[in-house]
Order: structure tokens, then C-alpha cells, then sequence
């Protein structure tokens, strides 16, 4: 894979996972410190990033830095979301003591099946 088309598929991961998470290219900028351009440059593939800047993106997006170089296969919209949601309930039960994430599994492990069942 050439430069470019990382940056490419770089850029739209972030936008993917942006998008996912209901931010717009201004709050994202405004979270990490930079330009909506700069932003808008990263998901177009026009301009590489830093890593203290990519770290800063992965951080906004409530993703593993890894996840954002995760794209050997173009992710859809559903996968996304779920990678996002997943990586945000891990941080949630990262946060809390053994016996409140016991409960918080059976809250969803319940979830899970009143939707299978509707």
C-alpha cells in the first residue's frame, strides 16, 4: 500500500468512526486543539497526521489507537458503530468495581435478549 492510499484509507476510518460517534468535523477539531481544515484534510487524505495527533482522535472517539489503523477491509456503517459502542462499554466497565460490571453484564446480557425476542 503506497502513501496516499493509506492516508486515504486513514482518513476515512477517522471520518467512519467520527461519524459514528455524532461529532461533526468542527467538534472533533474543537476536542483535539485543531482546524476544522485540518480535521477535513486528515479524513480526505490530503495531509498524514502526527501520532500525538492521532492519539488525540482515537481518545475523542473513545477508540484504541490501534482501531484507528484497523481498515484492511473498508468497514460499513453498522461495523463502525458497533466497534464504537463495543470500545465505549469497555471503557464504562473499565471504570467500574467487579461487582457493578457483574451487574452492568446482566443489564445487557437482558438487553440482548428482549431485542432478540422483539
Amino acid at each position: 500500500m503506497d502513501s496516499a492510499e493509506l492516508k486515504r484509507r486513514f482518513g476515512r476510518q477517522v471520518q467512519g468512526l467520527r461519524e459514528a460517534k455524532g461529532l461533526t468535523q468542527e467538534q472533533l477539531a474543537d476536542r483535539i486543539g485543531r482546524s476544522v481544515d485540518t480535521v477535513g484534510n486528515i479524513e480526505r487524505g490530503v495531509n498524514a497526521t502526527r501520532i500525538e495527533v492521532a492519539y488525540q482522535i482515537a481518545t475523542e472517539l473513545d477508540v484504541r489507537l490501534p482501531d484507528l489503523f484497523t481498515f484492511e477491509a473498508a468497514p460499513g456503517p453498522s461495523e463502525v458503530g458497533r466497534s464504537a459502542a463495543s470500545t465505549a462499554l469497555a471503557n464504562i466497565l473499565a471504570d467500574c468495581d467487579e461487582r457493578t460490571a457483574g451487574l452492568l453484564l446482566d443489564m445487557v446480557r437482558l438487553a440482548l435478549k428482549l431485542a432478540k425476542a422483539s
